[in-house]
């Protein structure tokens, strides 16, 4: 038999061997490592939550500030379409008003041209005296005292006399045109 060390021998005064006593302290360090495990996942538990918690907020944060650039994004595509439509209609104001000057303009040169051409066809001008007819004049300026002779000085001058060619004031001013070639 194997001699038996000092504690190996109190432990069998005791009633309990040494494997015993391993057994029970391994079982107790067993058990020590258990709780510590247990107080780590615990421990992992609570940061966890508490992770979760403090994340939380700043998730809330973040939906508010996406809501808000959605919301922003959305205002600016409005805005957009706005200059959009008020782009076009400024360029159709614009263009309408182009036009409306262009057409001035040209209404204008062609009332030059008018002029231009009335003005060379005009042979005298002439203010009525008192007891002067329409034929009268035109015997004077064209040596003829016929209906179309002063026919053709109403017609030049019907913005001045008015409807009725028989009506001619003293003072009214009248433009003598040159003759048409058929009546030459």
């Amino acid at each position: 038999m194997a001699k038996k060390n000092i504690f190996q021998r109190l432990a069998e005064s005791f009633g309990k061997s040494t494997a015993d006593l391993e057994r029970e302290k391994a079982a107790e360090l067993a058990k020590e490592q258990r709780e510590a495990i247990q107080k780590m996942r615990d421990a992992e538990a609570k940061a966890e939550a508490a992770v979760k918690e403090a994340v939380k907020p700043v998730q809330e944060a973040a939906e508010k500030v996406e809501a808000g650039v959605k919301a922003a994004a959305r205002e600016v595509d409005a805005a957009a379409e706005e200059a959009k439509q008020k782009a076009a209609e400024f360029e159709a104001e614009s263009k309408r008003r182009t036009e409306e000057y262009l057409a001035k303009k040209a209404a204008e040169e062609e009332a030059k041209a008018a002029a231009a051409a009335r003005a060379a066809s005009i042979v005298a001008t002439h203010t009525v005296q008192a007891n002067e007819t329409l034929s009268s004049i035109a015997l004077q300026y064209y040596g003829h005292a016929l209906p179309a002779y002063y026919k053709h000085i109403y017609e030049f001058n019907k913005d001045v006399i008015g409807d009725n060619m028989n009506l001619i004031r003293p003072g009214q001013t009248l433009q003598i045109p040159v003759l048409p070639d058929e009546l030459k």
